[in-house]
């Protein structure tokens, strides 16, 4: 009884947006919209938090930053990453 009822929600469903195809074209953007967003930020977590990461060990990464006169710098050079590799004694390899 509730899949007849299901099918019958359907084809009427149909009916009224072919009835008003401007509105049919709104329903239609904003449910691929609303479907495009989780997707991507459904993969974005996926990738980031629930698979691990592709390295031996990945608990064992650690990220540096470098800092100047109180601001920090993200990014870091070939030669701040030269300095660190030759100098360092604290990290195993970098």
């Amino acid at each position: 009884m509730m899949m007849g009822e299901f099918w019958q929600d359907i084809r009427f469903a149909g009916r009224s947006l072919s009835k008003a195809p401007g509105f049919a074209l709104v329903v239609v953007l904003i449910l691929g919209i609303g479907i495009g967003a989780n997707v991507a930020m459904f993969s974005i977590i996926d990738a980031t938090m629930i698979r691990p990461l592709p390295y031996p060990e990945p608990e064992r990464l650690v990220l540096g930053r470098a800092t100047f006169g109180g601001r920090v710098n993200p990014y870091a050079s070939a030669f701040d990453y030269w300095d660190y590799r030759d100098f360092s004694t604290s990290f195993e390899q970098l």
